[in-house]
């Protein structure tokens, strides 16, 4: 891919954070280490979604090797679905709250600038008031830049298919509150770039002539009028941001 032009690779499936755990290894870091150290080329590489049980036992290394390879968005999408070990309990997770944090804070300590990206389902039949409130919690305390909020519905043939409902009307008012916090934690985020110069990788069209690109910790920015001004998909440009959109930046070529 690579060789054939391709400047974005993006490493995909069910569970990142398990490959190799099939041959008895988890070996994820391995896998990154080796793309970014023996394909010759000008390219970046995004991770695709680990559940936290599986990046936890191998979270130093995996840190690690994002710190040193720069080819390497500095980018984790590991949903944790819940504050609450209860809700994670009845939902058979397989990780608990505690072991969500130990990777994001490890991650904090090997890393300047990174993008947590988490899920959130909000609404599980057994998820009480404080349980919510332990889900904004986390929230709030990690600060993930990227967040997906689901409203719990049901799935034919899971124990949770069984169970009685908390209706339509909490779900909805707790999706709500917690798309608020989540709004305001992203919106800090991207606020804090605002005079800076980012290098970024241009890899979507835009609206009009604009192209939008990510930067080293994959934070989004697009940048207006760069069709104009001979920019192409694939072209890594310097980018002084102006201005955000509360969920991604705006910026002009330096």
């Amino acid at each position: 891919l690579v060789h054939g032009g391709a400047r974005e690779l993006r490493i995909t499936g069910q569970d990142t954070g398990v490959y190799g755990w099939d041959e008895g290894e988890r070996k994820l870091h391995v896998l990154l280490e080796r793309i970014c150290e023996e394909i010759d080329g000008d390219f970046r590489v995004r991770v695709g979604m680990a559940n936290p049980k599986g990046v936890h036992g191998i979270r130093e290394e995996l840190a690690q090797v994002f710190a040193e390879q720069d080819k390497l968005y500095n980018f984790l999408h590991a949903p944790v679905q819940s504050g609450s070990n209860d809700v994670l309990g009845d939902m058979r997770r397989q990780h608990t709250v505690e072991e969500y944090v130990e990777v994001v804070e490890t991650f904090d300590a090997r890393l300047e600038e990174w993008t947590l990206s988490t899920d959130f389902i909000v609404g599980f039949p057994t998820e009480t008031d404080r349980d919510f409130q332990q889900s904004l919690a986390l929230l709030r305390e990690t600060r993930p830049e990227k967040i997906n909020v689901t409203r719990f519905s049901k799935r034919p043939g899971t124990d949770a298919a069984d169970m009685k409902g908390l209706g339509g009307t909490k779900k909805k008012e707790r999706s709500s509150a917690m798309t608020d916090v989540k709004m305001d934690v992203v919106g800090t985020a991207y606020e804090s770039m605002v005079g800076e110069t980012r290098s970024v990788l241009l890899v979507e069209d835009g609206t009009d002539d604009s192209l939008v690109g990510y930067d080293r910790a994959y934070r989004q920015v697009a940048v207006p009028g760069a069709e104009r001004e001979g920019f192409e998909l694939g072209d890594v440009v310097d980018v002084e941001v102006t201005s955000h959109n509360t969920v991604y930046a705006l910026g002009q070529p330096v």
